[in-house]
C-alpha cells in the first residue's frame, strides 16, 4: 500500500509544473476568447473558430511523423534528421490543407497563405516541445505551453491598440506572429541545454528515419484525426452564429480536459516501455480517480456559474452559451475518462486499442444523429450534442473494460509482482 501511493505521489508530483502550465495556457487562451467575442460579431468569431479548426487538423495529420513518438525514437535516431523530415513533412500538410479549404471556398486566398504559415510554426513549435518532453525539461516544456498562447495574446492586443479598425483577419496574423516567436524562443531554449545532440543514434540515415517515424506515428495519430472528426463535427454542421456560441461553451468544457491531459503526460513519460506492472497499475488507478474527481469539481463550478457571468465576459449575444454547457458536461466528464484510459494503454503500446474506442465513438454518435435526423427531420443543437455525448460516453465504456481485462491482477505475494 506505501509502495502504490509513493508511486502515485511521485507521478502527481512531476505533474505539478506541467499541470500549472496547461493551467496559465488556458487562461490565457480563455483571455483571447474573451477578447475576441468582444471586438468581434458572433458571425466572425465562428469564422474564426473555423480557422482554429483547419489549424488542429494540420497539426493532427503532421504530428503522424513524430507526436509522443518522439520520446521513443529519441534513442535511436538522429535528432537533425527528425527535425528534417518533421519540417519537409509539415509544411507540405499545412500548404495542402489550406489549399483545400480554399479550393472549398471556406477560406480566403489570403488568409489560406497566412494559416498555412501559421499553422508550420505551430507544428514545429510542438514537436521542440515533444523534445523538451522526451529529453526531460520540463521547465523548457512548460514554458512552452505559456508562451504559445501568451505571445498570441500580445500580439492580438497590439493589433487591436494600434490599428485603426480591427478586423478577424488581424486574429490570423497575431497567431502567425505569436507561433514564430514561440518558436524561436522554444529553439533557443534546446539548443542551449544541448537537447538537438543525439547520443547512440543507431538510425542515420534519411529513408529509415522517415520509414520509422510513419510506421509509429500513424497509428496513434489515426486515433487523434478520428477524435478530432467526432470533437468538432458540430463546426461543420451549425450555423455561423450558432457556431459562435457553440464554440465558447466548448473552449470552456474542453478547458477542464487540461487536468487528464497534464496527468497522462507524466504518466506517459514515466510508464512508456515499461510492463503494466500490479504497483503501477494500482497506482494509475487511484490517479485515474484524482483526475476524475478534478474535473467533475471543475465542471460543477462551471454550471454552477449565474448566466449573467457569461453575458459579461462575452457580451449579450451568448446568454445561452450557459445552457450549452450543462448539455455538453456530461459527455465531456466521459471524455476526461477515455484520456487518462488512453495514456495508459499508449505507454503500454496498445495504440489499437485507443483508434477501436474512438472509432466506436464516432459511429455511435453518427448513428445517433442520424437517427435524431431521420426522425425530426431536423438536426438541432441539442440533437448534434446528445450525438457527441454518445459518442464520448462509449470511448470511455471501451477503454474502462480494455483496461479493466488487461490490467495485472493482484498475486497473493504482491512483492513478485513487476511494478
Amino acid at each position: 500500500m506505501l509502495r502504490d501511493y509513493c508511486i502515485l505521489r511521485a507521478m502527481l508530483k512531476a505533474s505539478g509544473l506541467t499541470l500549472a502550465a496547461k493551467f496559465a495556457q488556458a487562461g490565457l487562451n480563455f483571455i483571447i476568447i474573451i477578447l475576441l467575442s468582444r471586438w468581434l460579431v458572433v458571425p466572425d468569431r465562428g469564422e474564426a473558430a473555423f480557422w482554429l479548426m483547419l489549424i488542429a487538423i494540420c497539426l493532427a495529420i503532421s504530428e503522424i511523423a513524430a507526436g509522443s513518438t518522439v520520446l521513443v525514437l529519441l534513442a535511436t535516431h538522429t535528432v537533425a534528421l527528425m527535425v528534417r523530415v518533421y519540417a519537409l513533412w509539415s509544411a507540405l500538410v499545412c500548404f495542402l490543407v489550406m489549399v483545400v479549404a480554399w479550393g472549398i471556398g471556406n477560406v480566403a486566398a489570403e488568409t489560406a497563405w497566412i494559416l498555412s504559415v501559421a499553422a508550420w510554426f505551430l507544428a514545429l513549435l510542438t514537436f521542440c516541445q515533444h523534445l523538451a518532453l522526451g529529453k526531460r525539461k520540463w521547465f523548457i516544456f512548460s514554458t512552452s505551453l505559456v508562451i504559445t498562447a501568451l505571445l498570441p495574446l500580445f500580439f492580438l492586443a497590439l493589433f487591436y491598440g494600434y490599428v485603426p479598425k480591427f478586423q478577424v483577419q488581424h486574429y490570423a496574423y497575431s497567431l502567425l506572429l505569436g507561433w514564430l516567436a514561440a518558436l524561436l524562443i522554444t529553439t533557443l531554449g534546446l539548443w542551449k541545454s544541448g537537447s538537438f545532440n543525439s547520443v547512440n543514434s543507431s538510425v542515420s540515415t534519411s529513408v529509415s528515419v522517415w520509414r520509422n517515424m510513419f510506421t509509429r506515428g500513424i497509428l496513434n495519430q489515426l486515433c487523434h484525426l478520428t477524435s478530432l472528426a467526432h470533437n468538432r463535427l458540430p463546426f461543420l454542421l451549425l450555423s455561423a452564429s450558432l457556431l459562435g456560441i457553440y464554440a465558447n461553451a466548448a473552449a470552456l468544457g474542453e478547458a477542464v480536459w487540461m487536468v487528464p491531459g497534464s496527468l497522462g503526460t507524466v504518466l506517459y513519460a514515466k510508464m512508456a516501455g515499461t510492463s503494466p506492472g500490479v504497483y503501477k497499475s494500482r497506482a494509475f488507478s487511484r490517479q485515474l480517480i484524482v483526475g476524475l474527481a478534478l474535473s467533475t469539481i471543475a465542471y460543477l463550478v462551471l454550471l454552477l456559474l449565474p448566466s449573467q457571468v457569461f453575458t459579461l465576459l462575452f457580451g449579450e449575444g451568448y446568454a445561452g452559451l450557459q445552457l450549452q454547457l450543462r448539455w455538453l458536461a456530461p459527455g465531456m466528464l466521459a471524455y476526461t475518462i477515455y484520456l487518462m484510459l488512453s495514456y495508459w494503454h499508449s505507454a503500454h503500446d496498445l495504440f489499437a486499442e485507443n483508434l477501436k474506442a474512438v472509432l466506436a465513438g464516432l459511429a455511435i454518435g453518427l448513428v445517433v444523429a442520424g437517427i435524431l435526423f431521420i426522425t425530426t427531420s431536423a438536426l438541432s443543437l441539442k440533437g448534434i450534442i446528445l450525438a457527441q455525448t454518445m459518442g464520448w460516453a462509449t470511448m470511455a465504456a471501451w477503454l474502462l473494460i480494455a483496461y479493466q481485462r488487461r490490467k495485472p491482477a493482484p498475486a497473493s505475494n504482491v512483492n513478485s509482482g513487476t511494478g
